[in-house]
C-alpha cells in the first residue's frame, strides 16, 4: 500500500482558522474589523486608517501602533477575546504611511503578555522611562520573542529586559539586537534554548553567552569588529562542554577568521554548524575545519555562500568529519553539475547522510544513482526540474521519503499523468514539495490528487526543519 503523499505547494491555498462572529464587520472599542474576500481581516482606527490585519494562520499584524497606543491598548483584551485563536503578533512599521515612527513602545508588551500568545515579533521597540515592567504579569505561554531594533537609554534597556525575561517562564527562543545584548548580563539569558543576537561595535559578552549550558542553538550575526568578536566566540566555544548547534553569519568571513575559530581546536560539543558569508571560502579556510571536527561529532553542516566553488566542496567531501554528517545543506551556491560530481559519487556509497539540499543549477544526480545508497531520506535540488526520466532514476534511492524540486508545466502536459508517475515510481515517498506550480495548476493538483492535507510550508524552505 502506497504511503500517503502530502503535496505542499509553495503557493497553496491557506486554510482559514481565525474566527470572528458571524458579522462581517465588527466594531471593538472604536476599531473596525472588516473581513476581506481573501479571508484576511483588516483593522481600521477611528480615522479609517488601516492599522493592522488578522491572517488565517492565527497571526495578528499591527502597523505603527505607537501613534494610537492610548486607544489601542485598552481595546486589546476585547480583541483577544473575540479572536481567541491568535498565536502570533507582529508589530511592524507602516512604511506606506511614512509616519516617522518605527514601531511601538514597551508599554504595549503588558496587554500582549496578558494573553496566551506563543510568539511576539517587534520591528523596533522604544524603551520609555515611565513604563515599569516589574508590574508585568508572570507569563507561561510566550515561547518566542523577536526584537529587531531597540531604542532608549542603556540603563533603562538593561533594567527593563532583565525584569522582562524573568517574567517569561516559557520563553525558549529569543532574537535580540545588539543594544539589548550589550546591556544585560548573560545570566539573564539562562534557560533559553535558542538565541539569535547581532554583534558589531558594542561590547557584547559573546564568550560568556556561548557557554550558557541550556543553549541548544546559537545564531551570532557579526557585522563589525569581526576579528575581535570571532576571537571572543572562539574563547567561549573552547570552554563550552554541552552540545550546541552554532550559526555564524558574517559578510566578511575571511581565511584569517577561519584560522582564529578552527585551527588546532577541538569542538566535539558542536554538533551542528551553519556558516553564512558573502565571501569566497578559500580551500585553506575549509582545511582549518578538519582538526576542529575530526572526532566525528559534527552531524549537520550548512555552507550558505554563493562563493563556494567545486574545489572547496571537494575538500569538504574528503574531510574527516564528512563521514559523520547526517545532514548537508548548500542552499545558495553557484555550484554546477561538474562541481558536485565528487559529492554525488561519495554519497552513492555513504552510510550516514540522510538529508541533502543543494541550490544553484545542479540537475545531474546520476553519480548518486550509480551507487547503492540506502540512507538518504530527503533530497532537495533547487535546479532540478521534474520530468519522467529523473523520477524513474530517483527510484533507485529506496529510502527516499521527501523530495523537493522546481516544476514547470509543459505545453500539452497532463498533470494527472505526470504526478501519477511520482506515486508509482517512488513508492516510499511521503512528502513532495513543488516550487513553481502556479495558481492555475495548484487547484488542479488539489482536485486530482485529493490525498489528505494540502498545506503551506511552515518555514522559508520545507527542509529548514533539518538545519
Amino acid at each position: 500500500m502506497l504511503r500517503r503523499i502530502i503535496f505542499s505547494l509553495l503557493l497553496a491555498i491557506s486554510i482559514t482558522s481565525v474566527h470572528a462572529s458571524d458579522t462581517e464587520d465588527k466594531v471593538i472599542n472604536g476599531f473596525r474589523f472588516q473581513r476581506t474576500p481573501e479571508t484576511k481581516i483588516m483593522i481600521y482606527d477611528q480615522t479609517n486608517r488601516n492599522i493592522g490585519n488578522i491572517f488565517p494562520e492565527n497571526k495578528l499584524e499591527l502597523l505603527d501602533p505607537f501613534l494610537i497606543e492610548d486607544t489601542l491598548i485598552p481595546a486589546l483584551p476585547s480583541v483577544f477575546k473575540e479572536f481567541s485563536q491568535i498565536q502570533e503578533v507582529k508589530i511592524l512599521p507602516d512604511l506606506d504611511n511614512h509616519s516617522g515612527h518605527l514601531s511601538a513602545s514597551d508599554g504595549l508588551l503588558e496587554p500582549l503578555l496578558s494573553h496566551d500568545i506563543a510568539s511576539i515579533i517587534v520591528f523596533s521597540l522604544e524603551v520609555l522611562k515611565d513604563n515599569d515592567v516589574t508590574s508585568l504579569p508572570v507569563n507561561t505561554s510566550l515561547q518566542h520573542l523577536w526584537i529587531t531594533f531597540c531604542t532608549g537609554k542603556d540603563d533603562l534597556i538593561a533594567s527593563r529586559f532583565t525584569n522582562l525575561l524573568s517574567k517569561l517562564k516559557a520563553l525558549k527562543r529569543l532574537n535580540i539586537p545588539e543594544r539589548i545584548a550589550a546591556n544585560i548580563e548573560p545570566t539573564s539569558l539562562a534557560g533559553l534554548e535558542n538565541l539569535t543576537l547581532c554583534v558589531s561595535e558594542l561590547d557584547v559578552k559573546i564568550q560568556d553567552i556561548v557557554q550558557l549550558p541550556s543553549l541548544k542553538r546559537l545564531h551570532v550575526n557579526i557585522r563589525g569588529n569581526e576579528t575581535d568578536n570571532i576571537r571572543k566566540l572562539a574563547e567561549g566555544l573552547k570552554a563550552r562542554t554541552s552540545p550546541l548547534f552554532l550559526e555564524l553569519s558574517c559578510d566578511t568571513l575571511t581565511e584569517s577568521h577561519f584560522q582564529t575559530l578552527f585551527e588546532k581546536q577541538k569542538y566535539p560539543q558542536i554538533t551542528g554548524l551553519n556558516l553564512s558569508s558573502g565571501r569566497m571560502l578559500t580551500p585553506q579556510a575549509l582545511f582549518y575545519m578538519d582538526s576542529a571536527f575530526a572526532d566525528n561529532t559534527l552531524h549537520t553542516l550548512v555552507l550558505d555562500t554563493p562563493a563556494l566553488k567545486g574545489e572547496g566542496l571537494e575538500i569538504v567531501v574528503k574531510s574527516p568529519y564528512f563521514k559523520s554528517l547526517t545532514c548537508l545543506s548548500l542552499p545558495e551556491t553557484t555550484l554546477n553539475n561538474q562541481d558536485v560530481q565528487p559529492l554525488m559519487s561519495s554519497i552513492a556509497t555513504n552510510t550516514t547522510l540522510q538529508v541533502l539540499r543543494v541550490g544553484g543549477s545542479v540537475t545531474d544526480v546520476q553519480p548518486l544513482l550509480n551507487g547503492e545508497n540506502t540512507t538518504l531520506t530527503a533530497l532537495s535540488l533547487g535546479g532540478m526540474q521534474f520530468d519522467r526520466p529523473k523520477v524513474e532514476g530517483l527510484f533507485k534511492l529506496p529510502g527516499l521519503t521527501e523530495l523537493d524540486f522546481k516544476y514547470y508545466l509543459k505545453s500539452g502536459e497532463k498533470l494527472l499523468e505526470t504526478f501519477n508517475n511520482v506515486r508509482t515510481s517512488l513508492t516510499s515517498l511521503e512528502r513532495l514539495y513543488i516550487n513553481g506550480v502556479g495558481k492555475k495548476s495548484e487547484q488542479t493538483l488539489v482536485d486530482i490528487l485529493n490525498k489528505g492535507d494540502v498545506t503551506k510550508p511552515k518555514s522559508n524552505h520545507p527542509f529548514d526543519k533539518y538545519f
